[in-house]
């Protein structure tokens, strides 16, 4: 049975089915905000990716809901979906910020 549980709590802990697109990085834009199609089950479970200086980051939210990484000043999601990002460092342009 523990096998069970584990496949059936994982499946229940994913955020969404599909990458979304928070926004398109321009070189200069920090503030990103969006809403995602689907809430999360845990704060703990949403992962950011974007491209600084052609570098791509990955990012997971920790069980506040925060995102904590390199190139970001604040990050957040909430129950409700309502994601808040600012970051240092501007995404490349020509890149996507993406909730995974």
């Amino acid at each position: 049975m523990p096998n069970t549980f584990v496949q059936v709590s994982k499946a229940y802990n994913q955020l969404i089915t599909t990458d979304e697109i928070i926004g398109a990085g321009t070189g200069a834009q920090t503030v990103f905000s969006y809403t995602a199609s689907q809430a999360p089950n845990l704060l703990s479970s949403a992962k950011i990716k974007y491209t600084v200086a052609t570098i791509l980051y990955t990012v997971t939210s920790d069980a506040t809901g925060a995102f904590i990484g390199t190139h970001i000043t604040s990050g957040t999601i909430t129950k409700a979906g309502l994601v808040s990002l600012t970051f240092s460092t501007a995404p490349d342009a020509s890149t996507n910020v993406i909730l995974d």
